[in-house]
């Protein structure tokens, strides 16, 4: 099978069956697979708005992924344009479509020759439209971001990309080992400017090296170590991670208490449960699994931890590396994502003992599933109050990476 019917057979699946698609390239170790899909991914909303100019009416579904594919490597990646037009047009008839060839090879050329005279068709003027196209994200949560913090910082925080992996020790290995590891392996890094323990590092296969495989470090990205960090020092402490998988938190959690602390990590679904295990098992972390629906609640656990993490499932909405995220969520499906987010916190509220923490958490940006969430939980629950200090440094730290 050519690289680009595996591309074409991949990316089908996750726009067309609704295949995650960290999960349908789990097992895909070819670069420029990878990269066709996630760039195609990340730019299909400004493919599809050019397509549109050029593939007028009902277009079949395989051609129009055909085109999405070509698209992007002629908009967005440096192949040779003939070479595009070329491998399109073959796989157009690999797939049994060899009388829409012609239409196929058609459209590819005309789309780059209007790239290189500059007369590809102009974005519109409304800039929530505008920035809807570019970014991909729902035209909703751009209105939402214009509106909260103005056209050009939108654009900033929806256009954000990132090529590095992020990745930190786990104990007894430490941050500063892994670093001498990295300069003496002269690879290219950045530690992290709000967590010192993270390193954003322009490498690939750091999964099947011996550190990784040995549980010497892991994959961990910095927003997701700042989560750990709001739990102050778990050190001797009980601690609640209630929606936990695959146990990357939680395993943070432990390294940064060098082992001294007892969690419990929770999970609704019995595979879910098991990627937890897995995880832990990798990282040498001693800590409990269970698997348990935490919109319920469980009498053994009342007041029974001194730290409970919340970061609860969300629209994934803020996470750069799953650009399919952006095509699976409406505003209805956001509003039923709160509505069980707002029962995990109440339910979670009851674990937490005087006077100890309870932390929310998602990897989403919109403020229906983070701001409205603890605003009215906290007019609900008077025992709670906001942590300032933190809320002020939170607020620091979003004008520093907004700056």
């Amino acid at each position: 099978m050519s690289k680009a019917r595996e591309a074409f057979d991949i990316f089908t699946s996750i726009v067309c069956d609704g295949s995650y698609a960290n999960l349908a390239l789990k097992e895909q170790d070819d670069r420029y697979v990878r990269s066709l899909i996630y760039t195609t991914l990340e730019h299909l909303s400004h493919i599809d708005y050019i397509l549109s100019f050029y593939a007028k009416g009902r277009v079949n579904t395989k051609i129009r992924n055909i085109l999405r594919l070509g698209a992007c490597q002629i908009l967005f990646m440096t192949r040779p344009d003939s070479a595009v037009c070329n491998e399109c047009t073959a796989l157009t008839k690999s797939i049994g479509k060899a009388a829409l060839s012609g239409f196929v090879n058609a459209v590819l050329r005309s789309i780059a020759r209007d790239k290189d005279a500059g007369k590809l068709p102009q974005l519109p003027e409304d800039a929530a439209e505008r920035l809807h196209i570019i970014s991909g994200y729902p035209e909703w949560l751009v209105i939402e971001y214009i509106e909260r913090f103005g056209e050009d910082e939108a654009i900033k925080a929806l256009t954000f990309t990132d090529d590095t992996v992020s990745i930190r020790a786990q104990y007894p290995h430490t941050a500063d080992e892994l670093e001498s590891f990295l300069k003496g392996n002269s690879l290219e890094y950045n530690r992290g400017r709000l967590d010192t323990d993270i390193f954003h590092v322009k490498a690939g296969g750091l999964t099947k090296h011996e550190l990784f495989t040995s549980g010497r470090i892991t994959i961990q990205s910095e927003s997701s170590a700042v989560v750990c960090r709001c739990c102050g020092d778990v050190s001797g402490k009980s601690v609640l991670d209630a929606c936990a998988a695959p146990g990357g938190k939680s395993a943070y959690l432990y390294s940064l208490a060098k082992g001294d602390c007892n969690i419990t990590a929770c999970e609704l679904h019995e595979h879910r449960e098991t990627l937890i295990k897995e995880t832990f098992s990798r990282l040498n972390v001693k800590a409990k699994t269970i698997c348990a629906d935490m919109t319920k609640h469980i009498t053994d656990f009342e007041k029974a931890f001194d730290v409970v993490l919340c970061d609860v499932p969300c629209s994934g909405l803020g996470v750069i590396g799953k650009p399919d995220a952006r095509y699976r969520r409406d505003a209805e499906s956001v509003e039923d994502i709160a509505k069980t987010q707002a029962a995990i916190l109440r339910s979670c509220a009851d674990y937490v003992k005087d006077g100890g923490r309870l932390v929310y958490s998602t990897c989403t940006v919109s403020l229906r599933e983070n701001e409205d969430i603890i605003s009215d939980f906290l007019k609900g629950n008077t025992d709670f109050e906001s942590a300032a200090d933190l809320h002020k440094k939170l607020a620091e730290l979003k004008e520093d990476l907004f700056n």
